[in-house]
């Protein structure tokens, strides 16, 4: 018996897991966001530029508005948990007519049903690289080309808002572009785009990755004046992605000159500090969101 039990307890089992590495926020000042006539123009979302317009629209106090409104509400389709309300084509197949009449359109009447819900934040639209046709939620994003994922979001989003109502550009980001380490295949195995597990997997992703696909269509999103970006439930390289410096501040504020608000996955298990000048917390099952404007940085 005794040499049981001494067999039993020297017995070691090896786990592998995925490190939640430490993170340091970088200071960073608010973007210059002076008009340039012709080309970086000043703007409000009630009246954005026309469709196929080459100038760049200056939304800095639209941004500085939309703060104070925030009241969210959920689909990618259109008004989610409410009666009389419209399902609008998905994304993937709006994406599929390479049409920006007919996208800016879908944005616009998305927006004015919104509106007339009483909605002030419309959580959307979602722009997510669909790279593997089995991702449940393909349907909501642009699809798998990051150029048409931006162009439509631009589109949509400027359609929403010049309604009035609030766009929230979400998941970012690289939700979710992983690698899982199976301890029992001794290998890597890459998996994309997926639910499962989704706030306890960390995608691995370089920077050059990052800023070609990943993140270019939320700088066209930036570049729309979207009033929110939605962080994703994911880690980035070991860090909570409403907690990544790397992509929340240097590339988001610092590099796009993105002002306005961030909110944290609807979905998160626990309380996410987002390293930003404006952050609105989201809890499951509440409709409205609170706001922190105090900075965290």
């Amino acid at each position: 018996m005794g040499g049981d039990e001494t067999a039993t307890s020297s017995a070691v089992v090896t786990r592998k897991t995925v490190p939640i590495k430490s993170y340091t926020f970088t200071p960073f000042s608010a973007p210059s966001q002076t008009s340039i006539p012709g080309v970086f123009t000043e703007a409000d979302p009630s009246d954005p530029p026309q469709v196929g317009e080459s100038v760049i629209p200056n939304f800095e106090q639209a941004w500085a508005a939309a703060y104070e409104k925030a009241k969210a509400k959920d689909s990618p389709l259109g008004v989610r948990f409410g009666d009389f309300v419209t399902a609008f084509p998905p994304a993937i197949n709006v994406a599929a007519t390479w049409n920006r009449e007919l996208i800016r359109a879908r944005g616009v009447a998305m927006g004015e049903e919104h509106r007339g819900k009483g909605v002030n934040v419309a959580l959307g639209p979602m722009m997510n690289m669909g790279r593997v046709a089995q991702g449940g939620r393909n349907w909501e994003g642009f699809g798998a080309d990051p150029f048409l994922a931006g162009e439509a979001a631009y589109e949509t989003i400027l359609g929403m808002q010049q309604m009035g109502v609030q766009a929230c550009a979400k998941h970012y980001i690289f939700k979710c572009v992983l690698r899982l380490v199976f301890a029992s295949l001794g290998a890597d195995r890459a998996l994309s785009e997926q639910e499962h597990k989704r706030t306890m997997s960390s995608s691995i992703v370089d920077d050059r990755t990052s800023h070609e696909i990943y993140a270019h269509p939320f700088l066209k999103s930036v570049m729309a004046g979207v009033a929110s970006v939605m962080c994703s439930y994911n880690l980035n390289n070991g860090t909570f992605a409403c907690e990544d410096d790397r992509t929340m501040n240097q590339i988001l504020k610092s590099e796009y000159g993105f002002q306005g608000c961030k909110s944290p996955a609807y979905a998160l298990p626990t309380p996410i500090l987002i390293p930003s000048t404006k952050q609105i917390s989201c809890p499951i099952g509440k409709q409205r969101c609170r706001l922190f404007p105090q900075s965290l940085d």
